[in-house]
């Protein structure tokens, strides 16, 4: 574990409001759910809120090996869910920092 921060702010091209949160092994999620498994990463909107609408959830072995520059769609097409590349390049970058990893 280290010192970083767990959650990253970040605004999407469309000018899209997402918290972008690290859930570690062991961490609790959802009020009542564990994650018992390898760490995940969960996007939440928060355009409308700061507790913000839970989107999606991906393991963070799957985003490490993001191509650098491409997009990420959070829910099938729709647009407003769409991680930009440039965005998408410093969610990588922070996870790469948290979890000491290289890219």
């Amino acid at each position: 574990m280290n010192n970083l921060n767990n959650v990253f702010n970040v605004v999407n091209g469309n000018l899209h409001q997402f918290q972008v949160r690290i859930i570690d092994t062991g961490e609790q999620y959802d009020t009542t759910l564990f994650n018992d498994g390898d760490p995940m990463v969960e996007f939440l909107d928060t355009t409308l809120n700061e507790a913000g609408q839970s989107i999606s959830m991906f393991y963070v072995s799957s985003l490490i090996d993001h191509e650098p520059g491409s997009s990420l769609d959070l829910a099938g097409g729709i647009s407003k869910w769409i991680i930009d590349g440039d965005t998408m390049d410093s969610i990588v970058d922070w996870l790469n920092d948290y979890f000491g990893y290289g890219r």
